[in-house]
């Protein structure tokens, strides 16, 4: 078997894909947050969390992008996040600013990762 990043292309594709859907979780998290902050004192109790799942199915479809190119210790780190975020759609007050900076630097850190295998770089 050979290693997933023995085809570039297809780990450059996905890149762009899960760079695109993990900035789409991360406007969805920190608009949540924002909304959540701009509630607080008034009558309305609670945010919509379908912003919260629509976050999730953006990180879900992300690890099952890298599943697809044999990245799947990196699709763990990302599935690890959806479980964060699963608990915050069952209890979207723990959803912090800190916890959503926590959610990106995982994602970027993964990033990260993928740009330097595809610059030819040591991760």
């Amino acid at each position: 078997m050979s290693d997933p990043t023995d085809d570039l292309s297809a780990l450059a594709w996905v890149y762009e894909e899960v760079r695109r859907s993990l900035e789409a979780a991360h406007k969805a998290l920190r608009r949540f947050v924002k909304e959540t902050e701009a509630l607080a004192g008034s009558d309305v109790d609670v945010v919509d969390p379908s912003v919260l799942r629509s976050a999730r199915v953006h990180i879900h479809q992300s690890a099952g992008a890298l599943d697809l190119v044999g990245l799947a210790p990196l699709a763990a780190v990302l599935r690890a996040s959806e479980a964060a975020v699963v608990r915050f759609v069952a209890k979207p007050q723990k959803l912090t600013p800190q916890a959503v900076e926590n959610l990106e630097r995982a994602s970027f850190a993964l990033l990260d990762y993928i740009g330097r295998v595809l610059g030819g770089k040591a991760p």
